[in-house]
């Protein structure tokens, strides 16, 4: 497994967070291992020295690119989210007008309703018969 697949698992198995405990955890093992393999070895100071300092390179290296690959993942997940946002604001925009012109017919056909109802209204017959002199 690539370690490029191995950043994509852990991320969407376990969110952005995981990405930068990976990356935490393969330093610390990576520096803690190293540093144990030189100790036991039987070396010159001078060797142990170039061991160590070759080994931090490497090590360096390798967070610096594990880092890299995590900010392209975050941005790249930053642009999907706004695209996702924009998305949603549109369709709430549409919702929104839609809903208000259906608001605005309902309410006109109430108000034709009521008014049609008040003329056919035997009360208001009535009403006018009595206000009739």
């Amino acid at each position: 497994m690539n370690e490029e697949t191995l950043l994509d698992t852990i991320d969407h198995s376990q969110g952005n967070g995981a990405i930068l405990g990976f990356i935490s955890g393969l330093a610390l093992g990576t520096l803690v291992g190293a540093a144990l393999a030189l100790l036991a070895a039987p070396k010159s100071g001078e060797e142990m020295r170039g061991q160590l300092r070759e080994t931090g390179q490497q090590v360096t290296e390798r967070v610096g690119t594990a880092a890299g690959q995590a900010r392209d993942q975050v941005g790249s997940l930053q642009g999907r989210a706004q695209g996702a946002l924009e998305q949603a604001k549109e369709r709430a925009k549409t919702l929104a007008g839609t809903t208000g012109e259906q608001g605005e017919a309902l309410t006109q056909d109430t108000q034709e309703a009521v008014s049609d109802l008040a003329a056919n209204s035997p009360l208001s017959e009535n009403t006018a018969a009595n206000s009739a002199p």
